[in-house]
């Protein structure tokens, strides 16, 4: 790879790391969601992240798996889209849900005193009401960076996200506990991939045009799922 003239020196250790998480491939297409997701953190965020600061890493990640998801799912004409694609910290985009939480040594530790009531990752007694999502509180806030204010759900019910399929990226986002896409207009296959929301509690896919056969491995190792929404679908063989 070289360095195109005019961008900015976020671009190439950006890439470099998104790499890792999409493949080459999916950056030789300009308008591929990954490489717009990529244009708009390196030479558009307001926020002129530092990629070559660790400490932001989780940070950057988290903005580029909702900006894939964004571009994937034809952002731009989402019924409701506040803050998305701004310079806001992540977890005050609309619908986007997150924990004031931190990992440190595999563990969850608190990131600090807040008035949001801290959900531990690892706690069984998840209570999605106890989550914030209350974004524009989020948004008119010095919430700071990096400080381990990690994405656990996204609720874009019935929010006109349309799309052939579901980012692979979205796996990045490893603490979602609830996922709700239903009432959209996406298509495509359910992805095994979803075996590896291991802390996902409920998980509404329903009512799009979502086809072919489910497969039993994509709930495998979701061990702590209490919530399984596919119906209104166009699925066969469907889990139960």
């Amino acid at each position: 790879w070289t360095l195109l003239r005019g961008r900015s020196n976020r671009f190439q250790p950006m890439k470099e790391m998104f790499v890792e998480i999409s493949g080459e491939d999916a950056f030789l297409d300009t308008n591929s969601p990954q490489y717009r997701a990529l244009v708009f953190l390196a030479e558009q965020d307001p926020l002129k992240l530092n990629p070559n600061d660790p400490i932001l890493s989780k940070q950057i990640i988290q903005r580029y798996v909702l900006s894939v998801l964004y571009f994937s799912t034809n952002g731009p004409s989402w019924k409701h889209r506040v803050y998305w694609l701004t310079g806001q910290h992540e977890c005050g985009w609309q619908y986007v849900i997150c924990s004031d939480v931190q990992e440190e040594n595999n563990n969850t530790t608190d990131a600090g005193k807040t008035k949001r009531q801290k959900v531990g990752l690892t706690s069984d007694k998840f209570n999605p009401e106890n989550m914030d999502d209350d974004f524009s509180d989020f948004a008119d806030s010095d919430l700071g960076l990096g400080k381990g204010r990690i994405i656990t759900g996204l609720k874009l019910f019935d929010n006109g996200l349309a799309g052939n399929s579901l980012p692979l990226e979205l796996v990045e986002l490893k603490y979602l506990h609830i996922l709700d896409l239903g009432s959209n207009n996406l298509v495509g296959t359910i992805e095994t991939y979803f075996s590896q929301f291991t802390h996902m509690r409920e998980l509404y896919l329903n009512k799009n045009e979502f086809h072919g056969r489910i497969d039993a491995n994509m709930t495998k190792g979701l061990t702590k799922l209490k919530v399984l929404s596919l119906g209104h679908n166009f699925l066969t063989d469907q889990v139960k």
